[in-house]
């Protein structure tokens, strides 16, 4: 009988989070089970501090990778905008944020295939979905 390593198991958790979920999440729905359990992880890893600039820091950074995205397509730039979801993927998943999680996912996909049209819809739901999740997350934030 073979037995997973605790270092293999925790590799086999952090691929989990990172790849988006085979079904589609309702755009539009944050699931706030698995975003409110990531928030309890971080708390009893640091309380309120840690949390609260785990918080600021996923939400400064995505709208700056939000915006760099948007840059992105208006200049056609398809790779760069592929880099810049595939980092807004990683850090929905931390969070979480499966349905931001998703979009990014698509977004990255549809940049590999330069498909301009489902671009532009893509991003503006994308940017959707995470301000829904900041939404949620500064409400959560401890006093």
């Amino acid at each position: 009988m073979m037995y997973d390593t605790p270092s293999t198991e925790a590799r086999r958790e952090s691929e989990a989070a990172h790849r988006p979920s085979a079904a589609p999440p309702v755009i539009g729905v944050l699931n706030r089970t698995d975003i409110e359990r990531r928030l309890e992880e971080m708390h009893k890893l640091g309380g309120d501090e840690f949390m609260n600039e785990m918080i600021d820091l996923f939400l400064a950074q995505t709208a700056d990778q939000l915006r760099e995205a948007r840059a992105c397509l208006a200049n056609d730039d398809f790779r760069g905008l592929g880099r810049v979801a595939h980092s807004v993927k990683s850090s929905a998943a931390s969070f979480g944020g499966e349905a931001l999680q998703r979009l990014a996912w698509e977004v990255e996909q549809a940049a590999l295939g330069n498909a301009r049209q489902t671009l532009a819809g893509r991003v503006r739901e994308m940017t959707e979905a995470f301000e829904r999740m900041g939404q949620f997350l500064s409400a959560r934030r401890p006093a």
